[in-house]
């Protein structure tokens, strides 16, 4: 179950600095090629699975396209 609810941060990020960051991101991530993102998706799963949790609902997708992801992150599905 995908829990909606980010935790409390210690330093807050005002909603400019935060969608700064995923512009970033997305812009980086645009020019990859798939190998690439499932590589990115893969670590940041291995590494921090609610980290990639939480980025992921920041972005606004979906809870179950959320839970697709974070599955063909971990292998367990071929294809996204």
């Amino acid at each position: 179950m995908i829990n909606r609810e980010l935790p409390v941060r210690k330093k807050q990020q005002t909603e400019a600095e935060v969608r700064d960051q995923m512009s970033k991101v997305e812009s980086l991530m645009a020019k990859w090629d798939e190998d690439a993102r499932r590589r990115w998706h893969s670590e940041f799963e291995r590494r921090a699975p609610d980290g990639h949790q939480e980025f992921l609902i920041s972005l606004g997708i979906p809870a179950d396209e959320v839970e697709r992801i974070q599955r063909w992150s971990r292998g367990e599905m071929d294809q996204y």
